[in-house]
C-alpha cells in the first residue's frame, strides 16, 4: 500500500474544519508532546507538536511550545555533537550539531562547534588523502570520474507494481518507461509478443531486469532518459552492444597469468599485456569490463611474506688414540773403501768394477738399525657451530641458506675431436662443490594464518680423499638429505634433530709375521684408533609478516551473465535504491557526477532508550553539497522490539515553499520504504535539514537498530548523489 502526501496551501473551509477536529482530538496529541517533553524526548515532542501545527496552524500554544521545545532540543543536540567530537566521531558531530542549527539558527555555540567539526574532518580526509600514492589517488579520480557510456536517470524513487495480463510487451516497456520518467525505442526488426507481467513492490532497476531477461531483450541506454530495446542474440549484440577499452595497472600479479584467466574463465579475446610495465590492455562491453574488473582486483593481491628464524647448532667431536710399538723404516747404505784422491785434479776416484767381485769386504758395508720407540697418545678436537639467521621469504619462491665452505673438485672430460698425434687428449675443469649446512625452503601461507614449509636439508662435509692417477687426490664427500613438507601455526617452532655421524677407524701397522701373533702382535704393533661424531640440531620458527588480503567480497559469487553474454548487470542504472553498504549512489557505482564530498544521512537521536508501548520520533536528516531534487529510501528495523507508526514531513525539500509529494510504503515486518520528490519546482536545494519524521512504538524489550539499508538521492536532472549513511539504536526496557 502507497501513502501520499502532497504540499499545498490549505483553503480557509480546511481551516474552519480543522479547527473543529482539533477541538475533538487534538488535546490529547498535545497531552502526549507534553508527556514526551517530561520524559526528555524531545524529537518526539517536536514530531507531536508540528502534528498538530499541521493540522491546526493557529493552534497558539502548540506554537510557544513548539519555540520552547526546539531550543531545549538544540542544545541537547549541541551537547551530543561537542560529546562526539572529542571521541573523534566527525561525521556524527556534524549531523548532530547540524539538527542543533536547525532547530535554534541562533545557537551561536552550536554554529562554532558545527565549523570546528567540518575543520576537523577535512584535516583528517586531507592527512588520509597524503597517505595515498599517486597511481592511488589517480585511481581513486578515475573511479570517482564520469562513466564514458551514458547511464539510465529513472526518476522513480520508490518501489513499483505492475499486473499486465496477455498484452504486448512493447506496451510494458512502454508504460515502465513512463512511470520512471523515460523514454523507450525498440530496434526497428525487434519483433512484438504477448505477454503477462506481474511485479509487486519492486524497484525500477529490477523490474527491467526481469522483464528483458523474461523476454529474451537487452538495454542499450542511449541517454540518460532514453534506452532502446533490442532482441538478445549474438549478431545483435555485435551491433549494438557498446564496447570500451581499458588498462588495468598489476601491482602483484604476473600478467601473463592473469591474461590467461580473462581469456579461460571469460572468453575475452581482445586482450593483451604489457610484460615490461605489468598491464593488461582489453576491450569489451562495459558490464563485461566491470566483471573483468572484479576478477583482476580479486587476482592482483600482494603476494604473502613471512620471517624465518633458524637456530642451527652443530657439535663436532674426533678423538685420536696412538699406541703400541712404532719402528722407524728400515735403511741400507753400502760404502765401497778406499778411496782415492787425484793429487793434481782433485776428483775422488772409487773402486773399478771389477775390483768389486774381490776386493769387496764387510768392512766396505753398513746396515742403519730402525729406531723403536712406545707411543700413549690420544688427541682429543671439539668444534661446535652455532648460526642463528633470520630470512624474509616470499610465498611460493624458494630461499635458500648456505652455511659452509665451496670445496673445490677437479672434473676430467675425454673429447674424441680434440686429439694431438692421434691422442684424444682429457680436458680438465675445475668446480666448485658447496659443503656445510644447505636449508631450502618454499613457504605457503593458508587463510588460517597457518604456514606450510617445504624444507630440504643437505649435509655435507669432506671425511677423506682419493688419489687418481693423472688427477690427483680428489675430494671423498659425505652427504646426510632430508626432504619434506611440515605445516606450522604462526609463532610454532619445529625442530629438526637426530643428524649424527659416527665414524670409527682402526688403522694398524706392525713386523710382517709378528703382528699376527696373539699376544705379540698387539705388543710389537702400532694401533690408531679414530672416532669422529657430529651431531646437528635445526629449528626452525616462522612468522607471518604479510598475508594476502582476501575480503568478502572476494569470496562472493560475481554474476558474469550467460553463456553467450558476459555481463555485469542486465543494463546500467545510474544509481539503484538496492545498493547496500558503505557510499550509496554515484560514488558506489563510478558514473554520475564528481563531487567533493558525498551527502550524509542520518537518523537523529542516535540512541533512544525507550518502554515497552511507549512513541518516540526518529528524525531522517541530509547533508547534502550538491542540489537534491528527490530522495528515496528503505529503513530495517527489527519488528519484535519496534514497530512503524507514522510519519511528519521535515521541510527540508520544500524549504523554498515548493510543492513536494511524499509516499511511504510498508514493505513487511521490520521495513519502511519512503519516496519524496519536488513537483513544484525544476531546481533542487542543497545545506542541511529534515527529510522526514518517523514515529515508532516500542512493542517488545531488546535492542534494535535502524538502519538505512538502500539509499537513492538524485538531483534535478536526475543525476545521483552520492550519500553516506549512519544508523540509530534503540534500547526498549520493560515498562516499570
Amino acid at each position: 500500500m502507497i501513502r501520499s502526501r502532497a504540499r499545498r496551501r490549505p483553503a480557509a473551509i480546511l481551516i474552519v474544519l480543522s479547527l473543529i477536529v482539533v477541538g475533538c482530538g487534538g488535546n490529547k496529541v498535545l497531552q502526549r508532546a507534553d508527556l514526551e517533553v517530561q520524559r526528555g524526548n524531545l524529537d518526539t515532542a517536536i514530531a507531536y507538536y508540528q502534528k498538530i501545527l499541521l493540522e491546526d496552524p493557529g493552534n497558539t500554544e502548540a506554537k510557544i511550545k513548539l519555540i520552547h521545545v526546539k531550543l531545549d532540543a538544540s542544545q541537547q543536540h549541541e551537547r551530543l555533537g561537542v560529546g562526539l567530537i572529542a571521541t573523534g566521531q566527525y561525521r556524527g558531530a556534524i549531523a548532530e550539531l547540524v539538527l542543533a542549527v536547525r532547530l535554534d539558527p541562533g545557537n551561536q555555540m552550536a554554529v562554532r562547534e558545527l565549523g570546528r567539526a567540518q575543520s576537523l574532518l577535512a584535516q583528517r580526509e586531507r592527512d588520509e588523502a597524503a597517505e595515498l600514492t599517486p597511481t592511488e589517488i589517480a585511481l581513486r579520480d578515475a573511479r570517482e570520474s564520469e562513466s564514458v557510456i551514458p547511464q539510465l536517470a529513472p526518476q522513480a524513487t520508490g518501489p513499483i507494481s505492475f499486473d499486465f495480463r496477455d498484452v504486448e510487451v512493447k506496451e510494458v516497456y512502454r508504460t515502465l518507461a513512463q512511470v520512471a520518467g523515460l523514454n523507450v525505442l525498440f530496434e526497428p526488426t525487434l519483433l512484438d509478443a504477448t505477454t503477462t507481467f506481474q511485479l509487486e513492490d519492486t524497484e525500477f532497476d529490477e523490474a527491467l531486469r526481469l522483464l528483458t531477461t523474461s523476454s529474451g531483450h537487452f538495454i542499450k541506454v542511449l541517454s540518460p532518459r532514453t534506452f532502446m530495446v533490442i532482441a538478445d542474440d549474438v549478431t545483435k549484440r555485435r551491433q549494438y552492444a557498446d564496447q570500451v577499452m581499458r588498462t588495468f595497472y598489476l601491482s602483484n600479479a604476473d600478467v601473463a597469468t592473469v591474461e590467461q584467466q580473462i581469456r579461460a574463465i571469460l572468453g575475452t579475446s581482445m586482450v593483451s599485456y604489457n610484460p615490461d610495465l605489468n598491464t593488461i590492455t582489453v576491450r569489451d562491453t562495459p558490464a563485461a569490463m566491470s566483471v573483468i574488473e572484479k576478477l583482476i582486483t580479486s587476482a592482483d593481491k600482494a603476494v604473502g611474506e613471512i620471517l624465518l628464524e633458524v637456530e642451527i647448532l652443530e657439535v663436532s667431536s674426533e678423538v685420536v688414540a696412538n699406541y703400541g710399538l712404532a719402528l722407524e723404516p728400515f735403511g741400507g747404505l753400502i760404502q765401497v773403501y778406499p778411496q782415492t784422491v787425484d793429487e793434481t785434479t782433485g776428483e775422488i776416484l772409487g773402486r773399478s768394477i771389477e775390483s768389486l767381485g774381490s776386493g769387496l769386504t764387510s768392512a766396505d758395508m753398513f746396515v742403519t738399525i730402525p729406531s723403536l720407540f712406545y707411543q700413549f697418545l690420544r688427541t682429543t678436537t671439539d668444534f661446535k657451530l652455532i648460526a642463528h639467521p633470520k630470512l624474509r621469504a616470499r610465498e611460493g619462491e624458494q630461499t635458500i641458506l648456505l652455511i659452509g665452505e665451496e670445496v673445490p673438485v677437479v672434473t676430467t672430460t675425454f673429447n674424441p675431436t680434440a686429439t694431438v698425434g692421434g691422442n684424444i687428449v682429457p680436458v680438465s675443469s675445475t668446480e666448485y662443490r658447496p659443503t656445510g649446512i644447505e636449508l631450502s625452503v618454499i613457504p605457503r601461507i593458508h587463510f588460517n594464518r597457518e604456514i606450510t614449509l617445504e624444507i630440504e636439508i643437505k649435509i655435507s662435509s669432506v671425511t677423506a680423499t682419493a688419489n687418481i692417477r693423472s688427477v690427483g687426490e680428489l675430494p671423498i664427500f659425505t652427504t646426510r638429505h632430508v626432504a619434506g613438507s611440515i605445516r606450522l601455526k604462526d609463532g610454532e617452532t619445529n625442530v629438526i634433530a637426530g643428524l649424527l655421524l659416527d665414524n670409527d677407524i682402526r688403522r694398524r701397522r706392525g713386523i710382517i709375521g709378528l703382528d699376527n701373533v696373539p699376544g705379540l702382535g698387539d705388543v710389537l704393533s702400532d694401533t690408531e684408533d679414530t672416532r669422529r661424531q657430529t651431531d646437528i640440531v635445526i629449528s626452525i620458527t616462522p612468522h607471518i609478516i604479510r598475508a594476502p588480503e582476501i575480503t568478502a567480497e572476494d569470496m562472493r559469487a560475481v554474476y558474469v551473465g550467460t553463456q553467450t553474454a558476459v555481463t555485469g548487470a542486465a543494463f546500467r542504472v545510474a544509481a539503484g535504491a538496492g545498493a547496500v553498504g558503505g557510499v550509496r549512489g554515484a560514488a558506489a557505482a563510478g558514473a554520475g557526477e564528481s563531487q567533493t564530498e558525498p551527502a550524509t544521512m542520518a537518523l537523529l537521536p542516535a540512541e533512544h532508550v525507550v518502554a515497552v508501548d511507549e512513541e518516540f520520533a526518529v528524525d531522517v536528516t541530509v547533508t547534502s553539497s550538491s542540489e537534491l531534487f528527490s530522495a528515496g529510501f528503505q529503513l530495517q528495523f527489527n519488528p519484535q522490539h519496534i514497530a512503524y507508526v507514522d510519519y511528519f514531513e521535515g521541510g527540508f525539500l520544500d524549504r523554498d515553499g515548493a510543492e513536494i509529494t511524499v509516499q511511504a510504503t510498508s514493505g513487511g515486518a521490520g521495513i519502511v520504504r519512503m519516496g519524496m520528490s519536488r513537483t513544484g519546482s525544476e531546481v533542487g536545494v542543497s545545506g542541511s535539514g529534515s527529510l522526514v519524521t518517523l514515529v515508532f512504538r516500542a512493542v517488545g524489550p531488546g535492542t534494535s537498530a535502524i538502519e538505512i539499508s538502500s539509499a537513492a538521492l538524485r538531483a534535478p536532472l536526475g543525476a545521483p548523489i552520492a550519500v553516506r549513511m549512519t544508523a540509530a539504536q534503540v534500547t526498549v526496557r520493560e515498562r516499570e
